[in-house]
């Protein structure tokens, strides 16, 4: 893995194949789902 990065359509991930060429690969974000971050996960409910 060279780098991740995070963007507003899902996460894009630059590796490095076998053969030495850079990939580029797209992990879309699929509908509903969430992304949060730090204790608790950041549902409303742990908001108190």
């Amino acid at each position: 893995m060279l780098s991740r990065h995070l963007t507003s359509e899902g996460v894009v991930s630059y590796t490095r194949c076998a053969c030495g060429e850079v990939q580029v690969r797209v992990r879309r974000f699929e509908p509903g789902t969430m992304v949060t971050g730090g204790p608790g996960g950041g549902s409303p409910s742990d908001a108190s």
